[in-house]
């Protein structure tokens, strides 16, 4: 139609719309190239509603690649052309939805409290304007930060509320979601029943709707409760499939923790020599990795490497734990204030484990 009748404006919409449809089948540079397209041509015809969205999505994929600089830079691109839209309720509407971008980014940066500041006005503003997606999203960040600080109980509640909202439009890829965060909080306070189930839910749920990403995480997350458990084949099982997974997402960071989580299950098993082999192909992997990973990022996966190397008295445990308990001190630190730390720390099953293993062995040589 638009080859039949020319119309810039519909053409940027149109070229949005399919880079978010790419986003959402994971063809990541597919979807940078047409938000770029969209940009170009919504800039030159000032459409102001889709030069906001497409750079508002740009944003989002410099984002996702930990390039924080430039996702800052495209969302004031973003919020510039944003302030120009037309009318008063696109404009709101548009401007919440940068608004979560940059909470999101701020999210990263360690600045919790900004980032959740700006997704409660996101949240006030969905709901006077009647935007229950607008809520769904502010929503889903503030449940993610609730389980970065390790507050299980709250994160639940956002799961809770998020689900009941996702129900009432129908709105099944939220409701992965939504059912993903209830399976974390669960296995969070240790409660194997729930775990299960809201995660088979999710599951179900982000492979209705394509949605791989969830569909890994919540693999992971099965795996390892499974693996606490005692199900160590049934685990081996969900870490296959979610490194299978990750290998297609070009996610390293979550087929690491998956491989890791692997090795410890060979161990148990009495398979040493695999494990030990998969524990020394993972951290040759790690410490090559050209994206230069943050350290707290692999903390989950060097624990579950540490555990195989202790087990089987490898040099190499010593000064890992020693360099997991600095990073684990540094990542608190950073997420919140000193008064805090420690909760947090006790709160997160990895961090608490760490610390625990690292006081231990101090005592021991102190002895």
């Amino acid at each position: 139609m638009l080859e039949r009748h020319p119309d810039d404006a519909r053409q940027a919409q149109l070229w949005f719309d399919m880079a978010l449809l790419a986003d959402h089948r994971s063809e990541v540079a597919l979807a940078e190239r047409l938000s770029r397209q969209a940009l170009e041509l919504a800039e030159r015809c000032g459409a102001a509603m889709w030069a906001a969205m497409a750079a508002g999505n740009l944003a989002y994929r410099y984002f996702d690649r930990q390039d924080y600089a430039g996702a800052s830079e495209h969302l004031e691109v973003a919020l510039r052309w944003a302030r120009n839209v037309e009318p008063v309720f696109d404009r709101d509407m548009t401007e919440a939805k940068l608004l979560t971008i940059s909470a999101m980014v701020l999210e990263e940066q360690c600045r919790l409290d900004e980032a959740r500041e700006i997704l409660l006005a996101v949240l006030s503003r969905g709901e006077a304007l009647g935007s229950r997606r607008l809520q769904l999203v502010a929503i889903d960040n503030l449940a993610n930060i609730a389980g970065t600080l390790g507050r299980w109980d709250e994160k639940a509640e956002w799961g809770r509320r998020m689900l009941d909202l996702a129900d009432s439009i129908g709105a099944v890829p939220h409701r992965a979601s939504a059912q993903h965060h209830l399976a974390v909080a669960a296995h969070g306070l240790g409660d194997q029943a729930t775990t299960l189930l809201r995660g088979d839910q999710a599951l179900a749920s982000a492979r209705a709707v394509g949605d791989r990403r969830i569909e890994s995480a919540t693999m992971q997350v099965l795996g390892e409760r499974h693996a606490s458990s005692g199900d160590t084949v049934i685990a081996l099982k969900w870490f296959a499939q979610v490194q299978a997974l990750c290998r297609d997402l070009q996610n390293l960071v979550e087929e690491s923790q998956a491989a890791a989580c692997a090795a410890v299950c060979d161990l148990r098993l009495g398979r040493r020599e695999s494990a030990l082999s998969k524990v020394g192909s993972l951290l040759d992997l790690l410490g090559t990795d050209p994206a230069g990973r943050a350290a707290h990022e692999t903390i989950r996966s060097r624990w579950a490497c540490l555990q195989v190397l202790a087990a089987l008295d490898d040099p190499r445990a010593g000064s890992m734990l020693q360099q997991l308990h600095t990073d684990v001190q540094a990542r608190a630190a950073a997420l919140t204030d000193a008064a805090d730390c420690e909760r947090l720390i006790q709160a997160v099953p990895e961090f608490r484990d760490i610390v625990a293993a690292w006081l231990a062995t101090a005592a021991t040589r102190s002895a």
